[in-house]
């Protein structure tokens, strides 16, 4: 089924949304620079930006650089994606397995492009893969993220769920039909998957945004308890020093005066 959405332009809409995701992501990585994750995210979307851009160019450019550069550049940042999300919630980075796993995808990627070329397969393979990833992010996101994040973590676990499980389906969808050969080919399914991702891109990066935000405020509660137990306390006892001496006494010599109670010191 035609679709009256143009595939090429929605890869150049994509790029360009990219390009504004990878700007905000390296400003807050700016920002927040001692945070774990955030470079991994910015590095992801420079990533992802061109991978779209490389796909765009297809026709243009020799195809080892456009299709086999393109979709290497994209299973990469997927891999910094869930990297991101790993480190975030202080959990260990990806292991040498991933690169392994990442190698052997490139290499069938490779042979079904230029040795014994299928279209089929190579959208399979890619499917496969970017959606197992991303579900591996949007399981990891709510599995372990901190409680107080909880709530700022369902928009981008539900986005990054949302899109994996439909790259899963384009895989299904490949293995039951014979699709075009042509990357750029018009049709309903094609035009709904390049919207998805276009929406869930901006979903899951403000989503990550607002995770990372609520651990900026409550990183700034824990610190400012900190200060006001350190100020309020000697540091060789322990105890009470007088600055929490006086305020003590302030506040009781000030419900002595609501009350019309008397006050001692013993």
């Amino acid at each position: 089924m035609n679709s009256p959405l143009d595939i090429r332009t929605l890869y150049i809409v994509l790029s360009q949304v990219f390009v504004m995701l990878a700007i905000a992501q390296i400003l807050v990585w700016h920002i927040h620079r001692e945070m774990p994750g955030p470079a991994q995210w910015a590095s992801s979307s420079i990533f992802y930006t061109f991978g779209f851009i490389l796909l765009v160019m297809r026709e243009r450019i020799p195809d080892v650089i456009s299709i086999d550069g393109g979709n290497a550049l994209l299973m990469l940042a997927t891999m910094l994606l869930l990297d991101g999300v790993y480190r975030f919630c202080h959990r260990s980075p990806l292991s040498v397995w991933e690169i392994w796993i990442f190698a052997g995808t490139m290499s069938l990627f490779v042979f079904f492009h230029h040795i014994s070329p299928s279209f089929r397969f190579r959208v399979i393979l890619v499917s496969i893969f970017l959606g197992t990833y991303l579900g591996r992010t949007a399981y990891s996101i709510f599995a372990h993220t901190e409680k107080e994040a909880r709530s700022q973590s369902i928009l981008a676990g539900i986005t990054l769920g949302v899109l994996s499980t439909i790259l899963l389906l384009r895989s299904l969808l490949f293995l039951v039909r014979a699709p075009s050969s042509t990357l750029f080919t018009d049709s309903t399914f094609s035009s709904i998957l390049m919207v998805s991702v276009i929406l869930t891109s901006i979903g899951w990066t403000l989503g990550l945004i607002l995770m990372l935000t609520q651990r900026v405020a409550t990183n700034f509660v824990e610190v400012e308890a900190m200060l006001r137990h350190l100020i309020a306390t000697d540091s060789l006892t322990g105890i009470g020093n007088r600055r929490s001496f006086f305020q003590a006494a302030q506040s009781e010599f000030a419900r002595a005066r609501r009350y019309h109670t008397s006050v001692s010191l013993i």
